[in-house]
């Protein structure tokens, strides 16, 4: 069965957004999902200090820090999402799996295995 995430303006909170804006400001970097007119609007504001500004290069991605990547492409395979062994995780895939991980209770996370019989438990 297909899925479809749906995301939200985060501006106003009710409007389904249509782009994912990322944009950076004292060595900060930010990402925000806008509707149409809201990006639009965005823009506008920020349409005078880009005309003053001067272009530069992206900064580098920054090195994974080892978070949950190797847990986002094993649900991706069990989504049959395509994704690559190595690399960034995409930002729609990595939404998805949060969006599908907060829509599991945690009740229904597996719990622990239980120790081999036999074997000594530390206390």
């Amino acid at each position: 069965m297909a899925r479809r995430v749906i995301t939200v303006d985060d501006l106003d909170q009710k409007s389904e957004s249509a782009e994912n804006i990322v944009w950076g400001l004292d060595g900060e970097w930010y990402e925000i999902d806008l509707s149409e007119a809201n990006a639009a609007r965005l823009r506008g504001l920020l349409e005078p200090y880009l005309a003053a500004s001067r272009p530069t290069k992206a900064p580098r991605a920054r090195a994974s820090n080892g978070d949950d990547s190797q847990a986002i492409r094993d649900w991706a395979a069990t989504q049959r999402i395509p994704m690559n062994d190595k690399g960034p995780i995409p930002a729609d895939i990595r939404r998805q799996y949060e969006a599908a991980k907060a829509a599991v209770p945690a009740a229904a996370a597996p719990a622990a295995p239980a120790p081999a019989s036999g074997s000594a438990i530390p206390r």
